[in-house]
């Protein structure tokens, strides 16, 4: 059991999951039909498409440290089986998510197409591929929306989709300064090599506070309510902007493995914030 978590990587299928929940209850706080779908499909097509990715870099990952020890480059695992649970969890999982609402299952299409199909074969030719790649982990949030009878067209979930975008770029950069040299090893084009660590982490910094401002819109478009949610909101927020700035100041590995956990923690409070005070509405 252990060993097919790894391989679906369950962590980001969790956060994902999460982020299609909160989405949900943002527009309608009840646990119905639509709902379980949406959870059971969002979760089994994350899945799916977590395995087919191992699959897909089984090749990177026995080159860097830090994933060679992953269930297919350390053999616990054949690749044969990686697919067959990538194309279940994939079929099942977009089934589930058309039955929900046909456009929660095109949602589910396009983010599979984009991680698997754009992201994953992109990143091995260009440094930029986070920029195109962030879009799936925007969507989530949007196929829990439609699910519970949102429009695509309502402003207020455009709102959600572009903080979670722009949380993973910088997400992914600090992580990259964290790791330093890791994607170099394992021969990928890295953003750190057209930049440089220092010019690096300042980008990363101003993206960082670009997270913090784009949370602080929510109560603009109703999204938080309450006194209390909104002033921890913006206290939250600004407590991330001090900590990404010290990092820059500081320019260190230690300083950028700070920033990495501090806005990954930023994510989880405000989309916990989020769901709060939809429910106690």
């Amino acid at each position: 059991m252990r060993t097919l978590l790894e391989l679906i990587k369950v962590r980001i299928v969790l956060l994902t999951t999460a982020s299609g929940v909160s989405g949900y209850l943002l527009h309608l706080q009840t646990i119905d039909r639509e709902f379980l779908l949406l959870f059971a499909g969002l979760f089994l097509a994350s899945a799916g498409a977590c395995a087919l990715n191992e699959y897909q870099d089984r090749d990177l990952d026995r080159r860097m440290a830090r994933t060679r020890r992953r269930p297919l480059p350390s053999g616990r695992v054949r690749p044969i089986l990686a697919l067959w649970v990538a194309t279940v969890g994939i079929l099942s999982g977009l089934s589930l998510l058309t039955l929900a609402t046909p456009t929660a299952g095109f949602l589910g299409l396009a983010a599979v197409v984009g991680y698997n199909g754009i992201y994953t074969p992109l990143k091995r030719v260009s440094p930029y591929a986070t920029i195109p790649g962030a879009v799936v982990g925007a969507l989530p949030p949007a196929m829990g929306w439609v699910a519970s009878g949102g429009a695509l067209t309502d402003e207020a979930i455009w709102v959600v989709m572009a903080f979670l975008y722009v949380w993973q770029l910088p997400h992914f950069w600090l992580l990259l300064l964290h790791r330093s040299g890791e994607y170099e090893e394992a021969g990928l084009p890295s953003i750190e090599q057209v930049f440089g660590p220092r010019r690096l982490s300042r980008i990363a910094f101003t993206w960082t506070a670009a997270t913090a401002v784009c949370a602080t819109l929510f109560p603009l478009f109703g999204l938080v309510q309450s006194p209390q949610f909104v002033a921890l909101l913006t206290l939250a927020s600004a407590s991330l902007i001090a900590v990404g700035a010290g990092g820059v100041l500081r320019g260190t590995r230690l300083a950028a493995t700070r920033s990495f956990v501090g806005i990954n923690i930023f994510l989880l409070f405000t989309m916990a914030l989020l769901a709060a005070d939809a429910v106690v509405r």
